[in-house]
This record gives C-alpha cells, sequence and structure tokens, in this order.
C-alpha cells in the first residue's frame, strides 16, 4: 500500500519524501522508483525509533500503512516516541480505520489526525465498477459511507459479545 499511496501522492505534486519500511530493502526500492518516475527528492530508512525521530521534525505529512497498532489481534505498533517530535502542523494518517496506536497517539499531541475510512469508501466504489461494471456517480459515496458504518458497528457489537461469552 505504501508505494501506490506515495505515488499518488507524487502524481499531486509532492516533491519531497522519506520512506520507511520494515524491510530496508523495500523501503530503498520504493523510493529509487519514486525519484526515477517522478523526479522527487526521496530519502529512506528503517523502522526504527531512532530513524523515525531523526526525520520526524521535517515531515508535514505522516502516513501509516502497516497493520500495526491497529487493535488487539495486530502487532502494536512499536515504535511511537517519533510522534512528539513531528511539527505540530504536521498531518498524520493512517491506512486502517477508525483507530490506531499511531492516531491515537498524534491526538494526544494535538495533530490533525486522517483514518482510512475514507480510502475505504473509495474503494467499494472502485469494486462496484471492476467486479459489476457499475460505475457509481460521487452521490454514491454517502451511501457507501452509511453501509461502511453499519458494518462497522455490528462488528463492533459482535466483537463485544464475543469477549462477554
Amino acid at each position: 500500500v505504501a508505494g501506490p499511496i506515495a505515488a499518488d501522492l507524487c502524481s499531486r505534486g509532492v516533491k519531497k519524501l522519506t520512506i520507511v519500511n520494515r524491510t530496508l530493502e523495500k523501503a530503498q526500492y520504493i523510493a529509487d522508483t519514486l525519484r526515477n518516475i517522478y523526479g522527487v527528492e526521496t530519502s529512506f530508512g528503517p523502522f526504527s525509533e531512532e530513524f523515525l525521530s531523526s526525520v520526524a521534525p521535517e515531515i508535514s505529512l505522516a502516513v501509516q500503512c502497516t497493520c500495526l497498532g491497529g487493535g488487539s489481534h495486530w502487532g502494536q505498533f512499536p515504535h511511537l516516541g517519533f510522534v512528539s517530535r513531528l511539527p505540530k502542523n504536521c498531518i498524520a494518517a493512517d491506512v486502517l480505520y477508525p483507530t490506531t496506536d499511531f492516531l491515537e497517539e498524534a491526538k494526544r499531541q494535538g495533530l490533525p489526525t486522517v483514518s482510512g475510512k475514507g480510502m475505504l469508501y473509495q474503494q467499494q466504489l472502485a469494486m462496484m465498477e471492476f467486479y459489476f461494471g457499475v460505475k457509481l456517480g460521487a452521490d454514491a459515496l454517502q451511501e457507501a459511507k452509511e453501509a461502511l458504518e453499519v458494518a462497522i458497528a455490528m462488528r463492533t457489537i459482535r466483537n463485544k459479545k464475543m469477549k462477554e461469552q
């Protein structure tokens, strides 16, 4: 997910990116590919508290693309100290929803946050077109949002009942 999100940001005019990945080789590959295709300034590094803290003060948009910190069935996000080093106008975004450890820490630091719900909504519209050949208009986005909210509420109730048993 990180590569396509970074590529989309480049196509929208981002001039400088830092790619962090649990696999350093993958981070370098994504950074090199984006630099070659879009001509943007890139850097890369390991998914470590030291590296994240060193680059944090220069970041204006931090996008978290792993499944870490998204709930009890995923691993916990191991490095959150860097969030306190992000500039106060940095937007903290996560591909997961409704919230994650990363987004919660960003909120505690007073940063604006964006969850992955918007991406999920758009995916639903794209899936309708891909699987069924139905291209839904922008007005269908509200329907997708409502359907997703119902699904999230149902999952929350189900999970709560499972814990009670």
